[in-house]
């Protein structure tokens, strides 16, 4: 998984645990509850795998000149 991905993912979470926090709040139902938990924790891993993914580095290569 890639960086803009995960971020990409990380959003989506974001945006779904968002709106389970507001029907949480409203509702006050355990299953919004846990759909929260979920997200926010899926939100967490997302963020982590952005964070820790490395950037793509040029690898030296030896080219051999044909004669």
């Amino acid at each position: 998984m890639n960086r803009s991905v995960a971020l990409r993912a990380f959003l989506i979470f974001t945006t779904i645990t968002a709106f389970a926090a507001i029907t949480g709040i409203l509702s006050q139902a355990a299953i919004a509850e846990a759909t929260f938990l979920i997200g926010a924790s899926l939100a967490a891993i997302m963020l982590f795998l952005a964070t820790a993914a490395r950037r793509p580095e040029a690898v030296p290569v030896r080219v051999r000149a044909r004669r």
